[in-house]
């Protein structure tokens, strides 16, 4: 089973490597279960004192989604009130859990570990034992309690990311809203006859909020007449209903607000009868107003489904109405003006005076455009006083330089083609500010079709660039957000793949590679160094560097990095003003982090990465950003310390595997698969390979007169001496007790017969104490044989060789015998 720390680790990047909450959470339930032995687990989230289950391990699946009270689950409810781990050992006969629920379950020993987002517990890691009882120990509540910690900033970070989709998808109905408003207010003012506008913009409105149908009253004499519908039956305009069949539509007027109402069924708000003639499942109701005074009513209906009308659907009717009544009252004003004019269509002192009562600003100008006549509404909008305006010669005084050409260009559309212009301008008030307006351009015409005069309605649009503008830092602050989660996202799943291939590496090298590889997409715009000890562990050489890193030489001492002398991370932000390491270059210029590299408690190395700092960007997420650059260097710094680790882990256990343990030289097992690539591959080179075998003389007798130990020392010191007398390539075994088996690549049956005379004659200068006594000389006695001379297995190879050093033994010892052929 692997350690605790890896299996955090492993946790810690699944978990930071998604934004799916539920597959966080799964990651949590069972990777938590498998590193800890437990039997069983689960999570489950609070809200108030109820407690839902998200996901299950090694439980029934029918309690995914079942929900429980604190009183069924005590000992959740009391880690959500201490904020601490809760065990319970026994828990048939321990009140802090529900015994009945946990027989129920068969759970014999539970861990709950509270779950704390933004100081606010919000639910708890499960862990069970089934089949006997079982003490958490130290070392697993605390492992438990850091994958709480890391699930809570997961989790927190993918319901943020949550959000802040639904967010954008609300922005963007809101902009479509916006926008769909815009296209209506221009459908409005281009025409004066009141039941073309009901009748188009009904529908328009309709399909913003994706209503299935839209029905428009005028109240005439108290009664409430339909004036026009959308996708409801043709007959109905005209109809009339009463108060008590449209109670809904009377309490809209009363509370002067939108009523939503998301089923219409058993709503004492709505006409039953009503609402079935018509198939309504679901409505929304405007009051109409114009100049306060109540008009009629806006509905807007679903049949298919109830719905839930959102707030910004709501928003967009309530500004729908408004717009609506605007054009309702222009319609109306107009049309009393044009009832007004005179055959040549000039104005009439009628006109002007319903022009004044106008709520909009209006203005009526001449065919040069010089301003004739204006309501006291754009008197207001510009801020001159009436005589003021009248120093006022032309619409273009008031519009600033940078939108002449555009207005020239209006007027000369409405010139060939005879609709009304919709623009956007800028109005220059008389204090020198600019308000920016909407403007709808018509003309008035004579009875030979001959422009008499122009005349334009004003709005004020500050409001709508303001939510306009506040949508699109909106939308681009989330576009921001968003793609800085997803980017985290991608670089944890970088540290996975990173991980992975660290797992597979046979070598030092290897490591250094992956590593090298990774950190350079990783930290693509920074700079950065990896350091590991020397054999001394007095200096620290530099295994891998990228980007233009700036540092003090390739070697560095550990006093020359605080991080290593204060024996955890160190961060510099502002290199101007704070103190730097001696083996950071002044110059240099950039934030940095230095992270010790450590292995056991025991520093093996230093992560050192120098990044920009982020300027042009909001202090807060300048913070951010600097923050999560830190935290994934200390990730990174993590992942390296724990590759070498597993790597010195496996070395030792590949060591151990291959090595005797008391003279460090091969043992037999490793030597026998030695010896047969060795021979295929001398098969191959057809060259030769000599074998010498060796046994210690008269060892019995030593070890009879001074003890084991001093014969293990003995088969230490000849070890030794073995490795220092022969090739790099060369392979020394301990074949058995105090024999030896030296396997010589490419070496002739004369040449390894040299070689083994030259070791006899050697170890007699060899002498070592014991005890306070010098022990020395001893002797040697060597067999020797040779592939291809002896054999081509290696069965018959050592037989040879046995038997020389057998042969060597009977003829006195203390010398060497070459196998006969």
């Amino acid at each position: 089973m692997i350690s605790l720390r890896d299996a955090f680790h492993h946790i810690h990047l699944s978990i930071h490597s998604t934004l799916d909450f539920n597959k966080i959470i799964r990651k949590v339930v069972v990777e938590s279960a498998k590193a800890t032995g437990c039997e069983s687990s689960m999570m489950a989230l609070c809200k108030g004192n109820l407690w839902t289950v998200k996901y299950t391990y090694g439980l029934l699946r029918e309690l995914a989604a079942k929900s429980f009270t604190d009183e069924e689950l005590p000992h959740a409810a009391t880690a959500k009130t201490t904020r601490k781990p809760v065990s319970v050992n026994d828990t048939f006969n321990d009140n802090r859990v529900n015994r009945d629920i946990m027989k129920t379950l068969g759970i014999r020993s539970a861990l709950a570990i509270p779950i704390i987002v933004r100081g606010k517990v919000t639910g708890t890691l499960l862990l069970h034992y089934h089949s006997a009882k079982v003490t958490f120990s130290e070392t697993l509540i605390d492992f438990a309690s850091k994958v709480s910690i890391s699930a809570s900033v997961a989790l927190e970070n993918a319901r943020l990311y949550e959000d802040l989709m639904e967010r954008q998808k609300e922005l963007r109905v809101e902009k479509d809203l916006s926008d769909a408003l815009i296209r209506i207010n221009m459908l409005i003012h281009s025409t004066f006859d009141i039941d073309r506008i009901m009748k188009r913009v009904l529908r328009e409105a309709a399909k913003a909020i994706g209503a299935e149908s839209a029905i428009l009253f005028i109240l005439t004499e108290g009664e409430w007449e339909v004036r026009s519908v959308y996708k409801l039956p043709s007959k109905l305009p005209g109809k009339r209903f009463v108060g008590s069949e449209l109670k809904h539509a009377e309490l809209a007027i009363e509370m002067s607000a939108p009523l939503a109402v998301d089923n219409v069924a058993g709503d004492r708000r709505v006409n039953p009868e009503f609402a079935s003639k018509l198939g309504i499942r679901s409505l929304l109701q405007l009051p109409f107003m114009t100049r306060c005074e109540t008009k009629g009513g806006i509905g807007f209906h679903y049949h298919s489904g109830t719905a839930v009308f959102d707030r910004a659907h709501i928003k967009f009717a309530g500004r729908f109405a408004d717009s609506l009544s605007l054009a309702f009252d222009n319609a109306n004003s107009c049309n009393a003006v044009l009832r007004a004019r005179n055959r040549e269509g000039l104005l009439t002192d009628a006109m002007l005076n319903v022009i004044e009562t106008f709520e909009q600003p209006f203005v009526v100008m001449g065919r040069d455009s010089r301003l004739i006549f204006y309501s006291h509404a754009f008197v207001e909008l510009t801020g001159y006083g009436r005589d003021e305006l009248k120093s006022i010669a032309r619409l273009s005084d008031l519009t600033p330089p940078e939108w002449r050409e555009q207005e020239k260009k209006v007027f000369g559309e409405l010139e060939r083609t005879g609709e009304p212009q919709v623009y956007q301008n800028e109005c220059m008030r008389k204090d020198g500010s600019r308000i920016p307006v909407e403007i709808i351009l018509h003309q008035a015409l004579d009875t030979l079709g001959n422009t008499v005069y122009y005349y334009a309605f004003f709005t004020d649009i500050r409001e709508r660039k303001k939510v306009e503008y506040e949508l699109q830092q909106a939308q681009r602050d989330l576009k921001d957000y968003i793609a800085e989660l997803e980017q985290h996202n991608k670089e944890f799943e970088i540290i996975n793949n990173m991980n992975g291939l660290l797992l597979a590496c046979k070598s030092v090298g290897g490591i250094y590679r992956v590593i090298d590889k990774y950190v350079r997409q990783l930290f693509a715009y920074d700079r950065g160094a990896v350091y590991v000890f020397d054999e001394s562990r007095t200096v620290l050489e530099t295994v891998l560097t990228w980007g233009d890193i700036r540092i003090e030489g390739h070697v560095l001492r550990p006093r020359d990095c605080r991080a290593l002398r204060l024996g955890k991370s160190y961060s510099v932000d502002d290199p101007v003003n704070e103190t730097l390491c001696p083996h950071i270059k002044p110059e240099t210029g950039m934030a940095y982090i230095c992270i010790p590299v450590t292995a056991k408690t025991r520093n093996i190395g230093l992560f050192h990465l120098q990044f920009t700092k982020y300027a042009g960007v909001p202090k807060e997420k300048a913070e951010r950003l600097t923050a999560h650059k830190k935290h994934l260097a200390s990730i990174t710094a993590e992942s390296i310390s724990l590759s070498l680790l597993n790597f010195k882990l496996r070395e030792a256990f590949f060591r151990q595997s291959i090595l005797d343990p008391l003279t460090n030289l091969y043992n037999r097992r490793y030597m026998i698969a030695t010896f047969e690539r060795e021979l295929h591959r001398m098969a191959r080179k057809q060259g030769p390979l000599g074998v010498i075998m060796l046994d210690i003389d008269y060892f019995k007798q030593f070890n009879d007169t001074y003890g084991h130990e001093a014969g293990d020392i003995l088969l230490q010191e000849l070890s030794a001496f073995m490795r220092r007398s022969i090739r790099e390539e060369d392979i020394a075994c301990r074949y058995g007790g105090e024999e030896f088996v030296i396997i010589l690549p490419e070496s002739s049956l004369e040449a390894s017969t040299h070689r083994a005379e030259q070791m006899r004659q050697e170890i007699k200068k060899l002498s070592f104490t014991y005890l306070n006594q010098n022990i020395g000389p001893i002797t040697l006695s060597f067999g020797v044989a040779a592939f291809p001379d002896h054999g081509r297995r290696q069965e018959d190879i050592l037989r040879a060789a046995d038997a020389a050093l057998y042969k060597a033994k009977e003829e006195g010892r203390d010398r060497v015998i070459t196998a006969a052929t």
